[in-house]
Order: structure tokens, then C-alpha cells, then sequence
């Protein structure tokens, strides 16, 4: 059985002004799917940890850390680490389109 997904990206965020945003993160999204996994990087992600900007893993609680290629589950730190080769590729995927959003990825320090 195929599942369809339609994601829908919009310029500028549909919530209102002055609204809380923090349940919201539909809204500038980049997703980066590798060997059945989804990682996805939102714009406006309330949560700045383990980096700003950082990936999540969809589906589960784990997250990237774009500088460090660290792994963290919700907040701690697994103390493992993505390949070298992947974190190049995953920074430069995402890289363009976080430049538009006018923000940097963090500074590169693998393993540390």
C-alpha cells in the first residue's frame, strides 16, 4: 500500500500576527528523505536545541544537530554521531534553503 503525502509551502507564515506559534511548526518547512528516513528542518522551530537551525527525524523524537552531527533524543545527547560524509550532504541540502529563510547553518565541529 503507497501513501501520498501533499505538503503545502507558503512565503510567509498563515498564522496571524501576535498569534502562539509555538504548536505551528507546518509553516516553512524543508524535508530530506535518505533510505526511508524523513528529516525535516522548520524556519521557525521554538525550540533552538541541540543547534538553531537543527533536524528532525519525522516519526520520532530524535534530532540533528547541523554543526556537530550529534544525535539527541527530545534534549539529551545520545553521544552518537552521523557519518562525516552524510552531515556534508545533509548541510548541503538544506543549506539554500536556509540561507532564504535568512538564516546560517550552525558552524561546522563535527564530533564535539
Amino acid at each position: 500500500m503507497s501513501t501520498e503525502y501533499i505538503d503545502m509551502i507558503f512565503e510567509y507564515s498563515i498564522i496571524p500576527e501576535k498569534t502562539n506559534n509555538k504548536n505551528y511548526l507546518i509553516d516553512f518547512r524543508v524535508d530530506l528523505t535518505l533510505k526511508n528516513e524523513i528529516w525535516r528542518v522548520h524556519k521557525n522551530d521554538p525550540d533552538p536545541n541541540p543547534s538553531d537551525p537543527h533536524a528532525h527525524k519525522v516519526g520520532t523524537s530524535l534530532k540533528l544537530h547541523l554543526g556537530t552531527g550529534g544525535l539527541y533524543n527530545h534534549a539529551t545527547h545520545t553521544k552518537k554521531y552521523i557519518g562525516r560524509k552524510i552531515l556534508d550532504s545533509i548541510r548541503n541540502y538544506f543549506e539554500p534553503h536556509i540561507l532564504k529563510w535568512g538564516k546560517t547553518l550552525p558552524l561546522l565541529a563535527y564530533g564535539t
